[in-house]
């Protein structure tokens, strides 16, 4: 109850520090907005390859579905650099958040929570819709098995969830290499993982790199899903991606702890150390 407590909480510090404090009627109408500037990405992508004569369809929903789900990852991987930049640097309340009686991690997990799931949320369903109506996207929404979907996706929030807390965890000892891990990580992730290009077309030793993160099980099981295969289909890629959330989630507790306590005895908890 006292974590659950904390969670809401946390929930709702980060919906207002996210909207900046603004009127949710306005926020409402951002949130809509800018989703539609990064499609402006993919329509340039599509435009250009229609242009040259190449396009291909397939190739559009694959790019426009890898797309939509990289939006969770992204906001997993900035979104908790910026947790604790904005705690510690910013608004400088991590050591009241530190000496309270809430669970730290159930914190953060709440403080990012509201970007990660709505915010998020939106801008992917935006993705699919306006793929779906302008640039050919096909999906059958009655050959979908939901059920999956849902279960390969929660199983999917949780890894990215994690990640994100492990990447909170470095952040409590680092300053500016922080907003390094984080463009790196994310350049990393889009390229390697089938967002735009599927394991297959990299050479022979990129390709058993493309398939040893976890990303790449988690994009396809949610591409894969929303075009109608069914788990039995799917079983590998869901054993593996299942495995690597199971890891991340008890990696991430781990390395939260032990990072706390390095924190903790170097004295750099609630230590300004950006300039």
């Amino acid at each position: 109850m006292k974590n659950l407590k904390t969670f809401k909480c946390a929930f709702w510090l980060g919906f207002k520090i996210e909207s900046n404090w603004t009127d949710p009627f306005l926020f409402a109408i951002y949130s809509l907005i800018r989703p539609l500037s990064s499609l402006l990405i993919i329509i340039f992508v599509y435009i250009v390859g229609a242009l040259s004569g190449y396009s291909n369809p397939d190739y559009a929903t694959y790019m426009v579905l890898g797309n939509a789900f990289f939006i969770f990852a992204a906001q997993a991987i900035y979104g908790s650099i910026w947790m604790v930049h904005d705690d510690r640097e910013h608004y400088q309340i991590i050591k009241y958040v530190y000496v309270s009686p809430s669970n730290f991690y159930i914190y953060y997990v709440g403080r990012g929570a509201f970007a990660f799931l709505l915010s998020s949320s939106i801008s992917s369903l935006i993705t699919i819709f306006v793929g779906v109506m302008f640039l050919g996207v096909k999906i059958d929404f009655l050959k979908i098995d939901y059920l999956f979907f849902i279960l390969n996706f929660l199983i999917s929030l949780i890894g990215l969830i994690s990640l994100s807390m492990i990447l909170a965890s470095i952040g409590f000892f680092t300053t500016r290499t922080m907003w390094s891990l984080s463009e790196g990580l994310a350049g990393l992730f889009f390229l390697f993982c089938g967002i735009l290009f599927k394991p297959e077309q990299f050479p022979y030793p990129l390709q058993i790199f493309s398939y040893m993160l976890p990303l790449t099980y988690w994009v396809s099981l949610f591409r894969n899903s929303l075009l109608g295969l069914r788990i039995e289909s799917l079983m590998n890629e869901f054993i593996i991606s299942l495995g690597y959330t199971i890891f991340l989630l008890l990696f991430s507790i781990i390395l939260f702890k032990y990072s706390l306590r390095i924190a903790k005895k170097k004295g750099i908890i609630d230590a300004i150390l950006t300039f």
